[in-house]
């Protein structure tokens, strides 16, 4: 090996004490939003990508964020984004596995895709999100929700003549390197959205592709990562509520990496991850929006 590996990215911990709140805007003076978007929180642990040759990438880290308080966002996003550069969320939360970087040693695999950690998000307070100017003429990224948490790994790295690609990252793997979960929870709170494509909670987790194959006789496909699981849970009584079009109440999704190509021999696809939603007594999901799943 020549190249580095990443460096890992540390846990990140966030509280909004009950006493606490966190506005942006005012309900007689909305915030100028447009273009880049606007969050209450924001989190990004990532990794860092590995040297050039075969460098392995370096792991996300794990999030916490327990909102106790109050978030209150009062938007103006009536001008249209051709390229926004974020979305529109209370709490945002992304760990990111460094990339692997490609081999020219036939003795070296490519580097590995290292893996996203696992995030966990509580409310216990309120999450209010008022945008209504907010059509799909603004092109939001995707991460507009009340809560938002991606775990992704790193792709791998490409594979010189006679190896294998590097394998992908799997997604909400623990520093021990057990599988874990995305967690979101909407324990005591209440979640209130206004504006299109403004989801409730969303739990996403990727694993990373394979690195490809070169080509050459020998040459094989990197294993893509593992999806991880996501669990999603409203507690007693709680209340979720969107207001736009395309404005899911909760969504999971948990996808395997792709196998790395090129080659006869392609790399094995990640699996995904399970998917679970637990909601106790008396607590309501709702959406108003057209094309808007509870």
């Amino acid at each position: 090996q020549k190249g580095g590996n990443g460096g890992d990215a540390k846990q990140v911990s966030v509280t909004n004490y009950d006493s606490g709140t966190i506005r942006l805007g005012g309900s007689e003076d909305d915030l100028l939003a447009a273009p880049n978007g606007a969050r209450a929180i924001t989190i990004y642990a990532a990794g860092g990508d590995g040297g050039s040759e075969n460098g392995a990438g370096g792991a996300g880290g794990t999030i916490n964020v327990f909102n106790d308080g109050a978030i209150e966002m009062f938007l103006d996003v009536s001008d249209p984004a051709d390229d926004p550069q974020r979305s529109v969320a209370g709490i945002y939360a992304h760990s990111q596995g460094g990339v692997g970087q490609p081999s020219q040693d036939n003795s070296d695999p490519g580097g590995k895709g290292e893996p996203g950690r696992p995030i966990h998000l509580q409310n216990s307070g309120s999450i209010l999100i008022y945008a209504p100017s907010l059509t799909a003429d603004y092109g939001a990224q995707e991460g507009s929700a009340a809560m938002f948490a991606l775990s992704q790994g790193g792709d791998g790295g490409a594979s010189p003549d006679k190896n294998v690609g590097g394998a992908g990252g799997g997604a909400a793997v623990d520093t021990s390197g057990a599988q874990q979960t995305i967690f979101l929870e909407n324990d005591t709170g209440t979640i209130e959205t206004h504006g299109h494509g403004i989801s409730g909670m969303i739990g996403l987790a990727r694993g990373g592709d394979g690195g490809d194959g070169n080509d050459g006789s020998g040459s094989r496909g990197g294993a893509g990562g593992r999806g991880g699981d996501v669990d999603v849970v409203m507690g007693a009584n709680t209340s979720l509520i969107t207001h736009g079009d395309e404005a899911y109440g909760i969504a999971g999704q948990s996808v395997g990496g792709i196998g790395g190509g090129g080659v006869a021999s392609a790399g094995a696809g990640g699996a995904g991850g399970q998917l679970s939603l637990a909601a106790g007594a008396g607590s309501s999901i709702e959406t108003r929006g057209d094309f808007s799943g509870a």
